[in-house]
């Protein structure tokens, strides 16, 4: 319903602008959507398609084998986790760009300079932010804080966050490889 009503929205408000957009001719090198673009754009889909559901059944899966309790415990432990992952990959996010336009320059030395400081960045970020949270289940558990029960015990806490600095750290070097045009999360039979 969300998808039908943002599709609305484009049509009516902005319907004369694609519509302009896409009929103009363009100047330059021309690029295959079929061959060049549609490809990747597929295995990339594939391949978020798939993390989101591994990452989601962690919930209900919790809930089938631990009950309700368990899964809230999992469910607010994760949406914490997921939180210090979004903050601590913005970094990565926002030179992504750069990393496409130094591979199309064949700025191969530029790009490792580049991606190097900001993986160490991010990742340090995660650390940080994971700590910090960790810290703080901690800090709920040990004080007797009414919350105590709404989040995951701090042990299995502390694997979930070293889980979250791990898919942090692969989300970055995915970038890098996207950058030249792989896909390294799709074994492709081509």
């Amino acid at each position: 319903l969300t998808l039908l009503v943002y599709l609305l929205h484009l049509l009516v408000r902005r319907g004369p602008f694609y519509l302009d957009l896409l009929s103009r001719k363009t100047r330059g090198p021309h690029v295959s959507w079929s061959s060049e673009i549609w490809p990747f754009q597929w295995r990339l889909g594939a391949t978020c398609i798939t993390g989101y559901l591994i990452f989601q059944v962690l919930t209900p899966l919790t809930f089938k084998l631990e009950g309700p309790i368990a899964a809230g415990q999992m469910g607010l432990s994760l949406t914490v986790l997921g939180g210090t992952l979004a903050a601590g990959l913005g970094w990565m996010n926002a030179r992504a760009p750069q990393f496409g336009m130094h591979v199309a320059r064949h700025e191969y030395r530029e790009l490792d300079s580049l991606f190097s400081a900001t993986f160490t960045r991010c990742l340090a970020l995660l650390i940080l932010n994971s700590t910090i949270a960790v810290l703080g289940v901690a800090w709920i558990h040990y004080s007797g804080n009414r919350y105590h029960d709404r989040v995951l015990p701090t042990t299995p806490f502390v694997f979930l966050a070293a889980k979250t600095v791990t898919d942090g750290a692969l989300y970055c070097l995915a970038t890098y490889l996207r950058a030249n045009k792989q896909e390294p999360f799709y074994r492709s039979e081509e």
